[in-house]
């Protein structure tokens, strides 16, 4: 049967492909199911078998457009589950490779002296910053301020999905505490199997979703930050192309009267302290700061861990308060207000925690996104392409 007897029979064209994709014949399944998308763009089953056949032949991002052309226009709930799938099978494929390059700054004990307090905070607005300064900013202080690091209305269409997410997120958990299946949604799907429900339980507790838990919010986020100033500036500050760790990041609902853990603490306590190449960009859904809670941080580079997990401490990662009042002063921490779009972004040394004050009355939503190179050491974050 030739391409041309088929292109406007959809049935019989999706019958052919299909047939061909099981026989591995790529080449010619993929003609004909791009005659399909010429004819029916939004045709759900070419849609489907065009990812599947993408994610064979390691055409990750092809297979990822795909899916995201289903979850706009045919199947949310399919398109974005697929989709969160590619990104991760693209991670699993790229480990199996030669090791990615990694910056010097990453390597163990190549961490430079950094610059003190900084006599101007470290604020850059992205329409306009230079990469150059936004690293050396990282380098000397471990922390900057990126204004407008995805547009603001993209950052507003964020904020019901991740809202969506925690409705799904605390229905699945209440089927499982009634003995039922965690049902599987585009907001919440129970994709990891290394995250227990014990331990989502927890992280609901104080406000937070792993991404790869999440499929609608991490495809989106993923999608505004490709080829964005966030992704060149994750790139060049671990000199490789950059993962989002999705077992590590989340998507964030923080209400003032959840269990928020409003403790200073470093990211190194979880990611294996000096020697690993890791950047953070907490990226404001909401205005944070100010009505709702914020990030505390303290615009100082570290290259060592400071004491935690002391007698009295919340949880064994606190670093007290009264060590960074020792050390460093408590009128040398930064809370920065930032508006939706906005990222706090910092290194895995940075001391922070959540700001929270009496005057903060409202929720705060953000998407926290921990970005790795693709090295094997770091698989166990759940690699995902952005």
């Amino acid at each position: 049967m030739s391409i041309e007897a088929v292109a406007f029979d959809a049935e019989a064209a999706l019958a052919e492909a299909k047939a061909l994709l099981d026989n591995r014949r790529f080449h010619e399944a993929d003609a004909i199911l791009t005659a399909v998308l010429a004819r029916e763009p939004h045709n759900m089953g070419a849609l489907m078998n065009k990812l599947f056949m993408c994610a064979e032949t390691g055409l990750w991002r092809d297979g990822i457009d795909a899916a995201l052309e289903l979850a706009d226009h045919c199947s949310f709930e399919h398109g974005h589950i697929n989709g969160l799938w590619i990104r991760q099978t693209c991670g699993e494929n790229r480990l199996k490779r030669a090791p990615a390059r990694v910056a010097s700054r990453h390597l163990a004990g190549g961490r430079s002296p950094g610059a003190g307090y900084p006599s101007s905070l470290p604020i850059f607005d992205t329409r306009s910053a230079t990469l150059d300064d936004m690293i050396t900013a990282l380098d000397d202080y471990g922390c900057l301020v990126m204004r407008n690091a995805i547009p603001r209305e993209a950052a507003l269409a964020l904020q019901p999905l991740v809202r969506q997410t925690f409705i799904d997120c605390d229905l699945a958990l209440a089927a499982n505490d009634a003995g039922l299946p965690m049902a599987r949604t585009a907001y919440f799907s129970f994709l990891d199997a290394a995250t227990t429900p014990k331990a989502l339980k927890m992280f609901r507790s104080f406000g937070s979703v792993p991404m790869l838990l999440a499929p609608s919010a991490t495809n989106e986020f993923a999608r505004q930050i490709h080829n964005s100033r966030i992704t060149e500036l994750a790139e060049a500050f671990l000199g490789s192309e950059p993962w989002i760790g999705s077992v590590k990041s989340s998507v964030r609902q923080s209400d003032i009267t959840a269990d928020v853990r409003r403790v200073f603490h470093q990211d190194a306590t979880f990611f294996g302290g000096d020697g690993t190449a890791t950047i953070n960009f907490w990226v404001a859904l909401s205005d944070a700061g100010i009505d709702r809670p914020g990030i505390e941080i303290l615009p100082q580079k570290l290259n060592t861990e400071l004491v935690r997990g002391q007698v009295g401490a919340t949880v064994g990662w606190e670093v007290f308060e009264e060590t960074i009042a020792e050390l460093f002063g408590l009128d040398k921490l930064w809370a920065p207000p930032v508006e939706p779009g906005d990222a706090i972004v910092f290194d895995q040394m940075n001391v922070h925690r959540t700001y929270l004050t009496d005057g903060m009355i409202d929720t705060r939503f953000a998407i926290e996104a921990w970005m790795f190179p693709a090295r094997p050491k770091y698989s166990q974050y759940g690699l995902i392409k952005i």
